[in-house]
């Protein structure tokens, strides 16, 4: 598990006005939680934060006053929704050797034979929700899908089965389907 440590500052004022003043000097508001402790309302910097989204990192160290936060879920971002520009965002505190659900995207490993035979790719699900140790948290949820020829769907119960995680979305629910290539019109 990949982790990157945050600088944070703790947030004396809460509500809309303190968080516009926050944005408006290059920090985003955020609060951090864990188990049922109190919330700890803070603000991290806005390229800072920006480049663990970049490397896609779900997981962060927080650093604020001399107190380091371990292992923090990047839970939630809420972003504007014209500017796209983040606005807040939750961390959650992991607890080792409990289980946490987390949705994570889909990424398919190969070429299906299906492709060379003419058929087209329809992902079908883009991200899924699983249940996962802190320890074994993944970017992602790699699927190999080399071997599905034409007119072929993938559903979630042929999946391969790992001890890692466990896929929380019901068996029936298609993953990606190979089509078969329309006949030519005469």
């Amino acid at each position: 598990m990949q982790s990157v440590t945050l600088k944070a500052s703790p947030r004396e004022e809460t509500g809309k006005n303190a968080a516009r003043r926050s944005r408006a000097t290059e920090f985003i508001p955020a609060v951090y939680y864990r188990g049922q402790e109190t919330p700890v309302h803070l603000q991290v910097g806005k390229k800072d934060f920006q480049l663990t989204q970049r490397d896609h990192l779900r997981v962060v160290n927080l650093e604020m006053d001399g107190t380091t936060y371990e292992n923090c879920l990047v839970r939630e971002v809420q972003k504007h929704p014209l500017t796209g520009e983040v606005v807040h965002v939750d961390f959650q505190g992991l607890e080792p050797g409990k289980q946490i659900r987390v949705k994570l995207p889909i990424k398919f490993k190969g070429s299906p034979a299906g492709l060379r035979q003419g058929g087209q790719i329809r992902r079908l699900l883009h991200k899924a929700t699983i249940a996962v140790l802190p320890e074994n948290l993944p970017q992602f949820i790699e699927i190999e899908v080399a071997h599905m020829n034409a007119a072929t769907t993938l559903l979630v119960r042929d999946l391969p089965a790992t001890d890692k995680y466990k896929l929380l979305v019901p068996d029936h629910v298609a993953v990606i389907q190979v089509t078969k290539p329309r006949a030519a019109k005469d």
